[in-house]
C-alpha cells in the first residue's frame, strides 16, 4: 500500500479543497442578476474602444482606479458579455485565493494553518460572493494575499542581496502595482506594508537595497494615478456610503464570517483564547517564541489598520469604510482563526474533529442555512426584463418608463434575451410626475410598463400612478418591481 509523506498529504487536502472552492465558484455563476455596480463595469468597458479609452473613461465616471476595467475590456472583446463570461475572472481569482492563501498560513505558521486557511477561503460566504461577482473585489483579495506573501517574504529574508532577493523585490512591485491599480483599499494596504517594511528594516538596522528597488517601481508607476485620486477623494464628492458608528468593526467581522453571529462569537472566542494562550505560554523557545509573536502581531495590524484608518477618514473627511472595502483584511481574520485552532489544547483526532466540524458548518451555512444558490439578493434586472418580454405579446407597443441609474442596466437584458424592446426613459422622482404626463399625452399608448430595479421610486410618484392608471400586472421581485398601466 502506498504511504504518503506529510507534504504529500497536505498538497492532496489541497487539491480536495481547490476543487471543492472551484465547484462553489463557477456552480450557478449566472444564476444572480448582474448588479447595479457590475452593469456599470460592463458598461464601461463595453463601450470603450482601446485601453487609453477605458482609463479615461473610467477616471470620468468611476471612484475606483482602472484595472478591473482593463480586464473586463479583454474578456468583452474576446470572450463575450454574459453573465458567465463577466463574472468568469473574478471566479478565477476566487480559486486562485485558496491556493495562495494555503501558502500564506504555511509563510506564517504552518501546513496546518495553511490548510485550514485555504478550507475557509473555500467555503467563506464573503469569498464565494465577490467570486461571483464582475467587479474588482475578488482580484483585490487575490493581490492582498499575494503581496502579503511577498512582503512577508522580504521582510524575513536573511540571505545577503543576490539575484534572488532582487527578484523577490520585483515580484513585489509587480503585485503591489496591480493591487493598487485594483482599488484605492489596495493603495492604503500597500502603503501600510510599505511604512511596515520600513520601520522593521531600520529597527533590524537591515539593508534598504530591496525596499528603495520595491518602492521606487511601485511609484514610479503609481504617479499618473494621483490626479484622478485627488478628484475621487474631493470631499464634495457626493457617496452612497453612510458615516460609520462606532461599532463598525464587529459588522466587519460579522461580514468575514459568512454573517453569521454564531461563527462571529466561535471566532471572537478563538481569538481570546490565542490572547490569553500567548500571555501564559512559557514552554516554546525565545527564538520560536518571538517569530510567532511577530507573525501574530502582523496579522493583526492588518486585521485592525486597514479599519482604523478608513474609519477615521470617514468621520472626518469622506465616507469611505465599507465591508467589502475591507476585503483586503479578510486574510489576516482567517489567518488568526486558524492558527487559534491549531493552538487548541486537544488531542490530535478530537482537534481534527473540531477543524473538519467548523469547515463543514461554514459549507452548510453558506449552501443550506443561507440557500446561498436558490436565493436572489441581487436586484433583478434580468427577471424585471423577461417578465416584460414575455408579456409584450399581449401589450404590444406598449411605453417601458425605467428606474434605475440609467437605461442600459434593463436594456443589457432586453439584448441579452434577443428582445427588442428598450427602456424609453428613466423616471421615478416627484420631479419627473409632469414629464411622465407629457410623454403620455404625446405617445398616447393603451398600455404602459413601469420598471424599478436597485432604486426606488419616490412615494408621490408611486401615489401619482396608481391614483391616474388602472394598474393591470404586478410583479414584486427582489430589490425591484415591474407594473403594467392601463392608460384610461
Amino acid at each position: 500500500m502506498l504511504k504518503l509523506s506529510e507534504k504529500q498529504k497536505q498538497l492532496l487536502l489541497l487539491l480536495l479543497i481547490i476543487l471543492l472552492g472551484s465547484l462553489l465558484r463557477f456552480y450557478k455563476l449566472d444564476f444572480q442578476s448582474l448588479g447595479n455596480d457590475e452593469l456599470s463595469s460592463w458598461n464601461l468597458s463595453n463601450n470603450a474602444v482601446s485601453i487609453s479609452d477605458v482609463v479615461k473613461t473610467q477616471a470620468e465616471h468611476d471612484v475606483n482606479p482602472p484595472g478591473f476595467q482593463i480586464i473586463l475590456f479583454y474578456v468583452i472583446n474576446y470572450l463575450g458579455d454574459s453573465e458567465f463570461w463577466l463574472r468568469f475572472p473574478s471566479a478565477l481569482a476566487g480559486i486562485f485565493s485558496i491556493y495562495f492563501m494555503y501558502l500564506l498560513g504555511v509563510k506564517f505558521f504552518s501546513g496546518k494553518e495553511g490548510l485550514i486557511a485555504a478550507a475557509l477561503t473555500a467555503v467563506s460566504w464573503c469569498a464565494v460572493y465577490y467570486s461571483q461577482e464582475a467587479r474588482a473585489y475578488s482580484f483585490l483579495l487575490l493581490f492582498s494575499i499575494i503581496t502579503a506573501l511577498l512582503w512577508i517574504k522580504i521582510v524575513t529574508e536573511e540571505a545577503p542581496a543576490d539575484f534572488r532577493s532582487y527578484l523577490l523585490a520585483a515580484a513585489y512591485s509587480i503585485s503591489a502595482i496591480i493591487t493598487i491599480s485594483l482599488h484605492y483599499f489596495g493603495l492604503l494596504l500597500i502603503s501600510l506594508q510599505l511604512i511596515g517594511m520600513l520601520s522593521y528594516f531600520l529597527i533590524k538596522k537591515k539593508s534598504l537595497k530591496n525596499f528603495l528597488i520595491a518602492y521606487g517601481i511601485i511609484l514610479l508607476v503609481f504617479i499618473p494615478f494621483i490626479p484622478p485620486l485627488l478628484i475621487d477623494f474631493n470631499p464634495s464628492f457626493k457617496t452612497y456610503i453612510d458615516t460609520p458608528v462606532p461599532f463598525s468593526f464587529i459588522k466587519v467581522l460579522l461580514f468575514f464570517f459568512n454573517n453569521s453571529y454564531w461563527f462571529l462569537a466561535l471566532a471572537g472566542g478563538l481569538y481570546l483564547f490565542l490572547f490569553i494562550k500567548i500571555l501564559s505560554d512559557k514552554g516554546e523557545s525565545i527564538e520560536v517564541k518571538n517569530k510567532s509573536n511577530f507573525n501574530l502581531t502582523v496579522l493583526i495590524l492588518w486585521l485592525m489598520l486597514p479599519f482604523l484608518i478608513s474609519y477615521i477618514v470617514s468621520v472626518i473627511f469622506l465616507p469611505v469604510l465599507t465591508e467589502r472595502n475591507l476585503i483586503i483584511s479578510l486574510p489576516a481574520a482567517l489567518l488568526i482563526f486558524s492558527h487559534a485552532a491549531v493552538q487548541l489544547p486537544f488531542n490530535s483526532l478530537l482537534k481534527k474533529i473540531f477543524i473538519v466540524s467548523i469547515i463543514f458548518l461554514f459549507l452548510f451555512h453558506l449552501v443550506v442555512k443561507t440557500g446561498y444558490f436558490r436565493t436572489h439578493v441581487k436586484p433583478q434586472f434580468k427577471e424585471s426584463a423577461r417578465y416584460i418580454a414575455e408579456g409584450e405579446g399581449k401589450y404590444p407597443e406598449s411605453l417601458i418608463i425605467g428606474y434605475s441609474w440609467s437605461e442600459y442596466m434593463f436594456n443589457y437584458y432586453f439584448e441579452r434575451i434577443g428582445s427588442d424592446l428598450r427602456v424609453d426613459t428613466i423616471f421615478g422622482e416627484k420631479k419627473d410626475i409632469d414629464k411622465l404626463q407629457d410623454l403620455v399625452e404625446e405617445w398616447e399608448p393603451e398600455y404602459f410598463w413601469y420598471v424599478f430595479a436597485h432604486r426606488e421610486p419616490d412615494k408621490e410618484f408611486l401615489e401619482f400612478l396608481n391614483k391616474t392608471y388602472y394598474m393591470k400586472e404586478t410583479k414584486k421581485l427582489t430589490g425591484a418591481g415591474v407594473f403594467l398601466y392601463k392608460v384610461n
